[in-house]
């Protein structure tokens, strides 16, 4: 996991697009003003959440996260966006978007579903205080949008969620076209289920295979620097998406694939607990022991808290 965030370049035309000077967030954020003029404009989560409170109050409109997050211009796109427009259909756009956003930042989307419910979250990994509710206005914003340029038709929320205090209802309840639950006890973008299995008209098999490829690349490069424990843990939530993984699965993903002998050992013990017999590798024993934690549970089937 990276631990700054990585801001798009086109955020300072978008900012100018909307009428806002990019030097006055900066100055209310208290932020280097040189801080745009970066090749890569990388910030801490500290950073990043003082740079949309800086928004905020440099706007002083409060939809202005929301026409922050729509963005109709294909050439402003990023890689990610891009792979996720590509997708078969709404879910696995949501999916790739999260894999692939451990590349730019430390945050998480996560998909939590319930009944006929799926709740979009996102999680900032490394925050210390809340996020700024415009920053989270743009978020979902963003999901909305890209749910529907992929489908190609409006795309309804069935309920959405702020942790906030009531406020501005009727404008939330307009551009998301749901109703507005205030003080809940997380930040959710609720769809049914049926409207997550949406097949996107976008879909493109080619560039896909231009641009997943890469992502996926720089993923493994990634993944290749952590510790075995944390390469174990990435890779647990990236496998077969929907389903349970089998051990089995985590030990063909890992660099150096361990053979099913050794983490089969791992397993032997009352109520599958790992032995730590000297037949069976170190790496074995945590790959089991990280399964039993995680379940072997894919992000998509967690449950709402």
């Amino acid at each position: 996991m990276t631990r700054q965030f990585r801001v798009q370049s086109t955020l300072p035309r978008k900012l100018e697009d909307l009428g806002l000077a990019p030097e006055a967030v900066l100055r209310q954020a208290g932020l280097p003003m040189g801080l745009f003029n970066s090749d890569k404009i990388l910030v801490s989560t500290e950073e990043l959440f003082a740079l949309y409170r800086g928004i905020a109050e440099a706007s002083n409109d409060p939809g202005f996260g929301l026409k922050l997050g729509t963005e109709d211009r294909i050439e402003r796109y990023d890689p990610i966006t891009l792979a996720a427009l590509s997708a078969r259909s709404f879910r696995d756009a949501v999916e790739r978007l999260s894999r692939y956003k451990q590349l730019t930042c430390p945050e998480e989307i996560r998909v939590v579903e319930r009944g006929n419910e799926c709740a979009v979250q996102f999680v900032w990994l490394l925050a210390h205080e809340q996020e700024p509710p415009l920053l989270i206005d743009v978020c979902f914003a963003w999901i909305v949008g890209i749910g529907q340029r992929g489908t190609g038709r409006l795309l309804n929320a069935k309920r959405l969620e702020f942790q906030r205090a009531p406020a501005h209802r009727e404008m939330y309840e307009a551009h998301f076209r749901c109703p507005v639950k205030f003080k809940a006890r997380q930040n959710a973008l609720v769809f049914n289920r049926s409207d997550m299995e949406l097949p996107f008209v976008t879909y493109n098999a080619d560039l896909l295979a231009i641009v997943a490829p890469q992502l996926e690349a720089e993923l493994a490069q990634q993944l290749a620097q952590k510790p075995f424990s944390e390469q174990a843990k990435g890779i647990l939530k990236q496998l077969l998406a929907g389903q349970r993984p089998g051990i089995e699965d985590l030990a063909k993903e890992l660099p150096e694939p361990l053979s099913e002998p050794d983490i089969g050992a791992s397993f032997k013990g009352t109520h599958g607990r790992p032995s730590k017999s000297k037949s069976a590798p170190r790496e074995a024993w945590q790959t089991s022991k990280l399964a039993k934690e995680n379940d072997c549970r894919p992000l998509t089937n967690s449950s709402l808290a």
